[in-house]
């Protein structure tokens, strides 16, 4: 079982400073989205049947989308939108450490510019 999650919004301008209602609406849909997916497929995930003799084993494959920002920075100030792409690296760092003894790899992919 595999689930890839992408969740994203970057809102223009991108203030180097921005306002609140920024702030919280780019964390909501890049981070908070994300994990509601993690959440939801970790969960089926665990429900897997597991049964040695037909070589089924309980866990699966998530892939997070980030942003090469949360590792660099960028050419046009994007705090807010660095920031939750940084969230989700670091909650699929965890959540993978978390979930190997269950057989659930967690990672994410971090593109450039399209």
């Amino acid at each position: 079982m595999g689930s890839v999650l992408e969740s994203c919004i970057l809102t223009t301008p991108m203030p180097s400073k921005p306002t609140k209602k920024i702030w919280d609406l780019t964390m909501r849909v890049n981070c908070k989205g994300v994990w509601w997916g993690c959440k939801y497929a970790i969960q089926a995930m665990l429900k897997n049947p597991t049964d040695e003799l037909k070589g089924l084993k309980r866990g699966g494959s998530i892939i997070n989308t980030a942003s090469f920002v949360a590792k660099l920075s960028a050419a046009t100030p994007q705090l807010a939108y660095a920031a939750s792409k940084g969230a989700v690296l670091a909650m699929t760092r965890e959540l993978a450490m978390v979930h190997a003894r269950n057989g659930i790899r967690v990672n994410a992919l971090c593109p450039g510019p399209l």
